[in-house]
Order: structure tokens, then sequence, then C-alpha cells
């Protein structure tokens, strides 16, 4: 299984948390920022599906611009808090949120 990060944090800061909890050794792409344009755009999702060389996956999130992302870039399932509905109110969403992509060869 392969897994990626896609954050609207700076990669400074992405790389900061992941190396302070010894989770960097995990990810295989991580999409920041800098890398393309901030969720709901699909482009973050994309890129990270394209990083880690495959074609499909899964996407967990916690709000709803990750839901937005996901149906963007075509995903079969997204989650927000344990639901699948890609109609949560936009008024919680944070570009700082971070996404779990898994990708599936």
């Amino acid at each position: 299984m392969k897994l990626a990060i896609v954050t609207g944090r700076p990669r400074s800061d992405a790389e900061k948390f992941l190396n302070k909890h010894n989770l960097a050794q995990y990810f295989e792409s991580v999409v920041c920022m800098e890398d393309a344009r901030l969720k709901p755009s699909p482009e973050p999702v994309l890129l990270a599906l394209k990083q880690l060389g495959v074609k499909q996956g899964y996407m967990t999130g916690d709000t709803p611009d990750d839901i937005r992302a996901a149906v963007a870039a075509a995903f079969q399932e997204a989650y927000r808090n344990g639901s699948n509905s890609a109609e949560a109110s936009s008024s919680s969403s944070s570009s700082s949120s971070s996404t779990l992509v898994v990708g599936l060869g």
C-alpha cells in the first residue's frame, strides 16, 4: 500500500510535523500548498496519485473541501467524519487541513 498526504500547509510545516512524530518514512508523497492549487481543486490529489504512480485510490479527509477534491478527482469514496456526503457545508473548510491518500496500484 502506498500513502500520500495532501495538505494546504507549507512544506516546511508538513515536514516538521512528519519528522517530529517519526512519520515521514511512511509517506511516498507529500503534496503541499506550494505544489498545486488548494483543495477543493482536484489538482493536489491528482498530483499525489501521480507521484505514487497509481491511477486510483482511497482518500480520507476532515473538511468539505476534502470531499469536493475527492469527488472532483473521481475517487470511489470520500469520507468526512465517517460520512460519504459531499454536500457538507463549506463553513468549516480550512486550507490547512490534511488529507490521506492511499494508492491502489
